[in-house]
């Protein structure tokens, strides 16, 4: 018995005199023993173990991250999707979905249940310290400022406005002067060859600051440089934020939300500390710390508080604080800059990306017969200093062949191509018949909803064809087909949170593309020996807010606008 003792006693000394005596490796090996259980737990007993997706994913979150640095997470998650179906598990905390069924579930909510609430990333997107619709977390948050600026955003309201004031319609005579004007001659052919981007962008930002602040307030990018020196400000103040250096690579930030909770806390503390150094130093002073586009919003909205405009814009029915008859919120000057500063930045964005991929693709040679057919069934255009009927709006909106190449650069090269994070609430939430915990994040990929439809995505996912036809309908089984796509398209968002700008924004598409197609041929110009085109920034290559993919990559940005 002795022995066997003795035997025990020796065994249990090789076996654990040494660990004890080495804390680090006593370290090591309880971190070895927890990754390997953790590793077992979300492979084969966590409530999203039975997802598909690549089984390092399920494992850590560094393989999203590491696609995250790389610029790859559109490129990478729509592969999945063709790979392993509408649900695919990103992280070990995370599931992107493709159907509609779960995008309604996730973003817009189905009976009592409203969509879930944004993941603190969004909380980046405040200004001067203040939230507004975009950044609010919750949909509460977002419902009551919704409702303050909703019908400055209806078709009815554009409709009625552009109509009796014609403000987009005089803004598209500038751009159609802006190219006659600035354009160089090319070597190529007749017309002026200008870089359509930063044109496209004065173009968002004029009309976009014209809806928000109303005409008189708005930027006049696309005027004359000629004896304006303002407008040369705005110009260079507009590149400006185009710079790669402002294009933070902000998925980041999902994976590293303490960090973002500390900077958000940072910023928010600094524009306290600057809103009370601006009330005693001079109250009508341009906006502290800020660049010229917040000096811009926060002026404009102080001027508006103190002079309230006549004219029915956003501006104004943010100041006014007023939600169906009651007082929900009064927004003081930043509250409301902040709102409308965002609204300026997407409209920027978002629009002026769109015009730049359409026309860049109606200028090949393969597409110029969708010139053509537009051009032939325009009606007459009035000139650009008389307003256009409600009647020749409609006519021009509803253009079948114009809404096809629109439709169809919203469907290929999406604005906002990326996954939209959201957080699943208290106490789980079902989708796609998938049971997600609490604090999942579930989210769904635009430009992954958008292409994973297409019968060609499956064959060759990286050939899907710009193919404006597609959206034609010339049969009863067309009808059904483009009545499925038009359900898929998401390049806007969906539901209460979808893009309150939608209807300005497909305004504003439709009267300059009739405008320039009544007007021009559009044609290829990479001309790389014009010096006298220099981009003001790489904005064909360089990474976007929300995008993170780079379309036409071996496009340079230059068209020829050929006078008929």
């Amino acid at each position: 018995m002795a022995i066997f003792q003795v035997s025990a006693k020796l065994g249990s000394s090789l076996l654990f005199e040494p660990v004890t005596n080495h804390p680090f490796l006593a370290f090591l090996l309880s971190f070895l023993a927890y990754g390997f259980i953790l590793t077992v737990y979300r492979l084969f007993f966590s409530p999203l173990s039975a997802v598909p997706g690549p089984k390092l994913a399920a494992v850590t979150r560094l393989w999203i991250l590491y696609h995250d640095y790389q610029d790859q997470r559109t490129d990478i998650v729509t592969d999945l999707h063709r790979k392993y179906g509408p649900v695919v598990r990103l992280a070990p905390n995370e599931v992107s979905f493709t159907s509609t069924a779960a995008v309604k579930d996730i973003y817009t909510g189905s009976g009592r249940e409203s969509g879930f609430p944004k993941g603190f990333l969004y909380a980046m997107f405040t200004h001067y310290g203040r939230y507004n619709m975009f950044s609010s977390l919750t949909s509460e948050a977002h419902s009551w400022r919704r409702r303050m600026i909703a019908s400055s955003y209806s078709l009815t309201n554009i409709l009625n406005r552009e109509a009796s004031r014609g403000d987009i319609w005089r803004t598209v005579g500038e751009y159609v002067k802006y190219v006659r004007r600035e354009g160089s001659e090319s070597k190529n052919g007749p017309g002026r060859s200008i870089d359509i981007y930063p044109a496209n962008i004065y173009f968002a930002c004029d009309n976009v600051s014209a809806h928000v602040f109303g005409e008189e307030r708005g930027t006049k990018t696309l005027g004359s440089l000629v004896d304006s020196a303002e407008i040369k400000l705005q110009r260079d103040s507009i590149d400006d934020w185009y710079v790669p250096t402002r294009r933070e690579k902000i998925y980041l930030w999902t994976d590293f939300n303490v960090a973002l909770r500390c900077f958000e806390a940072f910023e928010r503390t600094t524009q306290k500390v600057i809103r009370i150094i601006q009330r005693r130093v001079d109250p009508d002073s341009k906006y502290i710390g800020g660049t010229f586009l917040h000096n811009y919003a926060y002026k404009n909205m102080r001027e508006l508080k103190d002079r309230p405009s006549v004219e029915l814009t956003v501006a104004k029915n943010l100041l006014s604080g007023k939600v169906s008859g009651k007082v929900s919120e009064v927004f003081d000057e930043y509250g409301a800059a902040s709102e409308s500063m965002d609204h300026m930045l997407a409209g920027m964005d978002t629009t002026s990306d769109t015009l730049s991929f359409l026309l860049a693709m109606l200028s090949l040679p393969e597409h110029h017969e969708y010139q053509e057919t537009i051009r032939n069934s325009l009606p007459d255009l009035c000139p650009f200093d008389q307003p256009l009927t409600v009647a020749d709006i409609n006519q021009i909106l509803n253009n079948t062949y114009l809404n096809s190449v629109i439709k169809e650069t919203l469907l290929i090269f999406p604005a906002i191509p990326v996954t939209l994070p959201r957080v699943v609430p208290s106490g789980g939430r079902v989708v796609d018949g998938l049971w997600l915990p609490a604090g999942t994040l579930a989210s769904s990929s635009v430009r992954a909803v958008n292409l994973t439809f297409l019968p060609e995505f499956e064959k060759n996912p990286g050939n899907v064809q710009w193919k404006p036809s597609r959206w034609l309908v010339k049969s009863d089984a067309d009808k059904d087909r483009v009545q499925e796509l038009e359900r898929r398209l998401w390049s806007f968002g969906s539901g209460g949170r979808g893009c309150i700008g939608k209807h300005l924004a497909l305004t504003e598409m439709s009267l300059l593309l009739a405008a320039i197609l009544a007007n021009f041929k559009l044609r290829r110009d990479d001309d790389d020996n014009n010096d006298a085109l220099e981009t003001p920034h790489s904005h064909w290559t360089c990474r976007r807010s929300f995008r993170d993919i780079a379309y036409l990559q071996d496009f340079h940005g230059f068209l020829r606008f050929e006078p008929l």
